[in-house]
């Protein structure tokens, strides 16, 4: 037999009864003496095992129901999709289509005993949410624009968030001290977005419930997260949640703070919140389809993504920075490695012997493949990196030890070079010599993300640190070599030329590695900014004739391209050009094949100059090749 209990303010169709076979019902206006009647009543007329009890009112009614009134065990429970029941009815999967929900209410499968959530003793339907920073995860069911509406308005908040100091206790005496930016109570896993991550090891009826405590280490981390939680295909929890499940914690805080119970608002300092197992009977809807498990359950305790000791205190005393800052143990480990890496070994010194020699090799080859074979061997990276953090912290042992370990690696490799280049009998100007011996701002752009990509690798344990490491390589090696080779040459155009590539790069990556390790909070401004001024100034100094370098490669890209451009037509010859390089600036040197329908002659060829001097602007050396098309 069904009783429908309903809202007063608020009554179903005549044929909603008339469906589910309503023996008797009643409307509700928060009058428990009126309700606790009405309980009695069906106690005393009913000869079912259990009546079922069909309640049509809002979350406020419900729980208040639930509060005061002890509902007995011989009553199933069952519930349908009212306007102002949306905690509940998502925390039963109920349908939201009233003739579906009433179909799920007469098909006897649905009807299961369920765990029951209590948080200070007042009873927990769906979900108990600490804080604010949980907007885009605490509803279930909301469009595609609304999540990025709730993303918006989180966004508005990121530069006031802090976290919050929170203990929580945990059966059988385990605990743990930590902050929190939110937190998220679920007796099963399909009350939202981010609980049905946890769909696998949750059941309504397992007795346990399960916490993830939102605590991110930057605001950044947090973004990214409110961009993943607007899709449902993510299937993994944020790195920085911890996920705890249990029969009951005890979650308690030096201050009051706000939370809801089913999206109603409360305040406390202290929460005890408890499972009650298969305390309620109830007809659950067709979206949720857990696992009816009467086991136990097993118990859950990752809490390793939570901010413990100093950086739990650093990160309550001040707003959320924008990007995650380094741990005591992080820092630990990292300085570890990095003094290590500062002093000058015979493994480091063999190996930039051998890649300096296949670097120079490769360069008199004119082979690409060769020179990034020489640029993965060489070990430069460790020791840069060593002095980047060395001046960024103002620590002169560090800075002293990587500065001799990079200057032995780089006297080595000229020498190396220098010598190969006396017993080669090789004088030529190919592409990868040319392609070293004129350096310009782009090549400072090259060498800052090389020096950003090894601060970050070495900061970060999951990239692979010999990817940056090639990548810093690249920028050294093969320009120590070219210098090596103009020295031996005794070209002091080649080998200044490279030696300003060098330096380059080298400046260049110690200021950005040094700003990397920065934000990352590997150390504070007051202390960095002297040897960050440093590293400015250099590279100001070296900036100069970088900039005139750009200038010139900028005015070749134009000569280049008006020659290109360029065409003559009449009806005895059609000319054009194809392979066009500037050779050199003062003065041009252009070099160019022609291609023309007819052989050309020195009147061709002179009036061929003419023209291509007025595209130009001004005088130059033309050296051309003629190509005949048929």
């Amino acid at each position: 037999m069904f009783y429908l209990i309903y809202d007063a303010k608020n009554e179903p169709d005549e044929s909603l009864c008339k469906a589910l076979s309503i023996q008797k019902k009643t409307s509700y206006t928060d009058d428990l003496p009126e309700l606790k009647q009405f309980l009695s009543q069906i106690e005393l007329a009913s000869d079912e095992e259990r009546a079922t009890l069909v309640f049509y009112l809002g979350d406020e009614q419900i729980h208040h129901i639930f509060s005061n009134i002890e509902i007995e065990e011989r009553y199933k429970i069952a519930l349908l999709p009212h306007p102002h029941c949306e905690e509940i009815r998502q925390g039963w999967g109920i349908a939201t289509d009233m003739d579906k929900a009433i179909e799920d209410i007469q098909n006897q499968e649905n009807h299961r005993e369920m765990d029951l959530m209590y948080c200070n003793g007042e009873p927990v339907f769906n979900t108990v949410v600490v804080g604010d920073a949980l907007t885009l995860i605490s509803k279930n069911e909301v469009s595609f624009w609304t999540s990025v509406y709730n993303y918006l308005l989180m966004l508005r908040r990121l530069p006031n968030m802090r976290l919050q100091p929170f203990n929580f206790e945990i059966s059988e005496d385990k605990s743990i001290k930590t902050a929190a930016l939110g937190i998220l109570v679920v007796q099963h896993g399909r009350s939202t977005m981010l609980s049905r991550l946890l769909l696998d090891t949750s059941h309504i009826n397992d007795g346990m419930m399960h916490s993830l405590i939102i605590a991110p280490r930057s605001l950044i981390g947090l973004a990214l997260f409110g961009i993943r939680s607007i899709y449902d295909g993510n299937r993994k929890l944020p790195p920085f949640t911890a996920h705890i499940k249990d029969k009951g914690v005890r979650i308690t805080s030096p201050t009051e703070f706000f939370f809801t119970i089913d999206g109603q608002s409360r305040k406390a300092k202290a929460l005890d919140i408890e499972v009650a197992h298969k305390k309620v009977k109830v007809c659950t809807g067709r979206h949720l389809n857990t696992q009816d498990k009467t086991g136990g359950g097993s118990k859950a305790f990752r809490t390793d993504a939570l901010p413990k000791g100093e950086l739990r205190k650093a990160l309550t005393v001040r707003k959320l920075p924008w990007i995650k800052h380094a741990t005591t143990e992080e820092f630990s480990e990292l300085f570890k490695t990095l003094r290590d890496n500062s002093r000058t070994k015979s493994s480091f010194l063999v190996m930039m012997v051998l890649s300096s020699l296949i670097a120079t090799l490769g360069l008199f080859a004119n082979s690409t493949p060769v020179v990034i074979g020489a640029m993965i061997l060489a070990p430069l990276m460790s020791p840069i990196i060593s002095l980047s953090m060395g001046i960024l912290r103002q620590d002169y042992k560090l800075t002293s030890d990587s500065a001799k370990t990079v200057l032995w690696g780089l006297i080595f490799a000229l020498f190396c070079a220098f010598f190969l280049t006396i017993l080669t009998p090789l004088r030529v100007f190919n592409d990868e010599i040319m392609a070293r011996i004129s350096p310009s701002l782009l090549d400072l752009g090259i060498a800052v993300f090389s020096g950003v990509a090894g601060a970050y690798a070495h900061s970060r344990e999951e990239v692979a640190k010999t990817l940056a490491g090639t990548a810093i390589a690249v920028a050294l090696v093969p320009p120590i070599a070219v210098s090596g080779i103009g020295l031996g040459w005794a070209n002091w155009e080649v080998f200044g030329g490279a030696l300003l590539l060098l330096l380059t790069n080298l400046v260049g990556m110690v200021l950005a590695t040094a700003l990397t390790f920065l934000l990352l909070g590997f150390s504070g401004f007051n202390l960095a900014k002297k040897g960050l001024l440093v590293a400015l100034v250099l590279v100001i100094i070296v900036s100069i004739p970088l900039g005139y370098g750009f200038s010139k490669i900028v005015k070749k890209n134009e000569i280049v391209e008006v020659l290109s451009q360029w065409k003559h037509k009449d009806k005895d010859n059609e000319m054009y050009l194809r392979d066009i390089k500037v050779r050199g600036l003062s003065p041009v040197r252009v070099s160019c094949k022609v291609i023309a329908t007819k052989s050309l002659d020195d009147e061709d060829f002179e009036a061929l100059k003419n023209k291509l001097k007025k595209s130009i602007g001004e005088d130059f050396e033309l050296e051309i090749s003629v190509g005949l098309k048929k």
